[in-house]
């Protein structure tokens, strides 16, 4: 019987100097049955030349070209219609910035393979240049539709091998089961980047599947601790709140919003809080933003919600997942000593 086939989608955009380290390490795996996919969004550095030169050698290394930049969201959906179309049986979305441990890909097969309920695996990212350190096994979300990185910074050890049930996986290496893809639709475009994987997530999860740590399968990210500077900083902040609450609207369910919008609020009560004590009005014009932003989305999460209701995937199968404290990202000790480095 052959070995199911794995369709790697590499997203890359200008992000030439990632990508040595990353087919490197792709095509030393020896899961033949893998096709190493390089999603280029429009890239003027000459990635896709390079990896043509260095790696095209190779009948698994393969392109799909984009004529504009389509982000996060959009490249990977790209690649994932073409996987789809091929026959695809596993996609796993792989950020530039990684180098993948030669067995990964063939130890999330094997785990999938052995349960068909499983439609995603979350492998155990630790980070590129400190792989003790943790960046991500999985990802914890909140009533307030925040997510963050399950175990980040944590020194890795045996408390972090078990395969567990988590809410989401972080896009930096997500693996899919294809099946599960042609029942949930694909990431969310409209969410242009960040929470966009944890929404994929819980439809997944309200698909029938389910969603597990896979730690035995190890990738190497190289996770940024810094938020970035000037308008960069302000589009992450942006985004950040204007998708939490796209996330509550198209996935949570009814019976709990209530208790979703009343933590929401006090949330961002306290964002405008600190915003107004730190004296960044720029904060609380975001925030003024995001909640005009959230009522003009309602008709498009209603629509969402409706065409799940006839795809028979509605039924909320992720809550029990679901904290309510704490509301945001604790921290780690780990990103804040490299964010005081960086400055």
């Amino acid at each position: 019987m052959p070995k199911p086939t794995v369709h790697v989608l590499v997203i890359n955009w200008n992000g030439l100097q990632h990508l040595d380290a990353c087919f490197r390490s792709l095509l030393a795996s020896p899961y033949a049955e893998a096709r190493f996919v390089l999603v280029d969004n429009a890239s003027t550095d000459g990635s896709a030349a390079f990896v043509r030169q260095n790696f095209g050698h190779d009948p698994r290394v393969e392109f799909v070209l984009l004529d504009r930049n389509l982000g996060w969201s959009g490249g990977n959906n790209a690649g994932m219609r073409r996987a789809l179309e091929l026959g695809a049986d596993y996609v796993l979305l792989l950020n530039n910035d990684t180098r993948i441990a030669p067995d990964a890909i063939a130890r999330m097969v094997a785990l999938a393979g052995a349960d068909p309920v499983i439609g995603a695996l979350a492998p155990k990212l630790l980070m590129f240049d400190e792989p003790r350190v943790i960046n991500s096994i999985g990802l914890t979300a909140s009533t307030i539709g925040a997510a963050w990185d399950r175990g980040i910074g944590e020194i890795n050890g045996p408390k972090w091998d078990e395969r567990v049930p988590v809410i989401g996986v972080c896009g930096a290496g997500f693996f899919i089961r294809c099946e599960a893809l042609r029942k949930t639709g694909l990431l969310p475009e409209d969410f242009e980047i960040y929470l966009d994987d944890l929404d994929l997530s819980m439809r997944l999860w309200n698909a029938g599947y389910t969603v597990m740590t896979c730690p035995e399968a190890v990738i190497y990210h190289k996770f940024s601790a810094t938020m970035g500077v000037g308008k960069q900083a302000r589009r992450k902040y942006h985004l950040n709140t204007r998708n939490r609450a796209r996330v509550i609207l198209r996935n949570f369910p009814k019976e709990k919003l209530p208790l979703a919008f009343l933590d929401f609020a006090l949330g961002e009560a306290r964002a405008v809080g600190r915003a107004l004590l730190n004296r960044e009005a720029w904060k609380l014009l975001v925030h003024l933003r995001t909640w005009f932003e959230a009522l003009a989305y309602v008709p498009s999460a209603l629509q969402e919600r409706a065409a799940r209701r006839s795809a028979g995937i509605h039924e909320c199968k992720f809550w029990d997942l679901i904290v309510r404290r704490p509301q945001f990202f604790p921290g780690a000790k780990y990103l804040e000593h490299r964010a005081k480095k960086k400055t």
